[in-house]
């Protein structure tokens, strides 16, 4: 019987995995604020930031 390490139970069980994918999941959402923080420093309205970025127009207004 051969033991498993911590990291390849993690593997095994798809924890990596789901982490891995909300890491990737958060970079994207912080990616979209910033452009949207840049965006609305340039003077663009709250409306066509939203657009370009998939974010509400609360979200934006709050930035």
């Amino acid at each position: 019987m051969s033991k498993l390490t911590f990291e390849q139970v993690l593997e095994e069980s798809g924890w990596i995995t789901k982490w891995r994918a909300e890491g990737r999941q958060e970079g994207r959402q912080e990616e979209k604020l910033e452009t949207a923080r840049k965006l609305k420093l340039m003077g663009l309205p709250a409306e066509q930031i939203a657009a370009g970025t998939d974010l509400s127009v609360e979200v934006i207004k709050n930035l």
